[in-house]
């Protein structure tokens, strides 16, 4: 077995204690992160469709606290999913980018200059 460090053998079991929860704080914060930004979409998106719904700070943090459960309980509970949610989900980018890739093109014909 290849054993490769970078740090003299006396650091090694602090900076890899460090290192595991640094990576744990990142996790954490990637989690929030994405929680927060999609019930935002959804209230935005619920704004948009509703004009007059006017949000209550309550209403966002259960949508938040939705979407961090759903994450947990496909995650934890729910594991032969997330190949198809993978799956999906570069489906859903590769056929974006397709179509961004389209409407620029074709919104920028009428405008093309040839050499």
């Amino acid at each position: 077995m290849l054993n490769k460090t970078v740090s003299w053998p006396q650091w090694v079991p602090i900076l890899s204690w460090i290192t595991g929860w640094v990576n744990v704080a990142g996790w954490v914060a990637l989690v929030a992160t994405n929680s927060l930004l999609s019930s935002q979409l959804i209230a935005g998106v619920v704004s948009a469709v509703y004009p007059d719904f006017e949000w209550q700070r309550w209403q966002q943090f259960l949508i938040y606290v939705g979407i961090t459960l759903g994450a947990f309980v496909i995650n934890a509970f729910m594991n032969s999913v997330l190949p198809l949610i993978y799956r999906g989900a570069f489906t859903w980018s590769i056929g974006g980018f397709v179509l961004v890739s389209i409407t620029v093109l074709a919104c920028a014909s009428p405008d093309y200059n040839s050499a």
